[in-house]
């Protein structure tokens, strides 16, 4: 399936595997992006086996394989890549009214959110977070500043961020629609991590206007804990686990 930024690709997704619980796989096509929908996926539903390169591809012929395509790729340039499988092609579009010219290579067209389809100038910024830890606070000011435009117009953001207390989070926001803190994002399914810098993916991707990438960049460092700083956090979060406090 293909549709513009935010339209509601990974929510139609989610809704399928609410409905399906047999093991199934999830791909993101003809993309350098970071894995950020396949991990998110694949903590929430155990069923997902996220698949993140070609060679894996002809391993999902057993189960369903679910493609989801960026809003920077034609689908129609998969065609040769994916017909084999005989896949079902499926557009997700802003309103009923959307331009089926657009969507000529959709088999079902299904209305998503009311987005905007033009994107002027569109940038791609993303930031590979794996063993980070970041602080809470830096986080949600750096946050409640990128929402609001501080480092250049926004158009769509997705993150998955390592937390201290030892939980990944996810966070995403859409412009147009109710602004988002740190409240609202999801605590991924999984143990916590407490014994150093974890090895699970994490990363951020940001898609804007005239992005201040550099200060993107050193504001992001800035929020990331130092090993002697995390250090502390786990000692005291490990006493709250023994002390049956959180869970562990």
């Amino acid at each position: 399936m293909s549709g513009p930024p935010g339209v509601g690709k990974t929510t139609w997704i989610r809704n399928y595997l609410q409905r399906h619980p047999d093991p199934v796989f999830y791909k993101v096509a003809g993309s350098d992006s970071l894995p950020i929908d396949a991990v998110h996926l694949s903590r929430e539903f155990p069923q997902v086996t996220p698949i993140l390169n070609e060679e894996e591809l002809s391993q999902s012929s057993s189960s369903p394989l679910l493609v989801e395509v960026p809003w920077q790729v034609n689908p129609a340039a998969l065609y040769p890549t994916l017909e084999h499988l005989d896949p079902t092609w499926i557009g997700i579009v802003p309103s009923a009214q959307a331009d089926t010219e657009v969507y000529l290579w959709a088999d079902e067209l299904i209305e998503g959110r009311m987005v905007n389809e033009t994107l002027p100038s569109p940038h791609l910024w993303q930031a590979g977070l794996t063993g980070q830890v970041l602080d809470p606070a830096s986080l949600e000011a750096f946050w409640f500043e990128l929402i609001r435009g501080a480092y250049g117009q926004i158009y769509r953001v997705k993150g998955i961020f390592e937390m201290p207390e030892g939980d990944a989070i996810y966070g995403e926001y859409t412009a147009g629609f109710q602004l988002t803190d740190l409240e609202d994002f999801d605590i991924l399914r999984g143990s916590r991590h407490l014994d150093g810098r974890p090895n699970r993916f994490s990363g951020v991707e940001i898609l804007g206007k005239d992005l201040e990438t550099n200060i993107l960049k050193d504001t992001l460092q800035d929020c990331c804990l130092s090993d002697q700083a995390l250090w502390a956090y786990h000692q005291q979060v490990n006493v709250a686990v023994a002390k049956g406090v959180f869970a562990a």
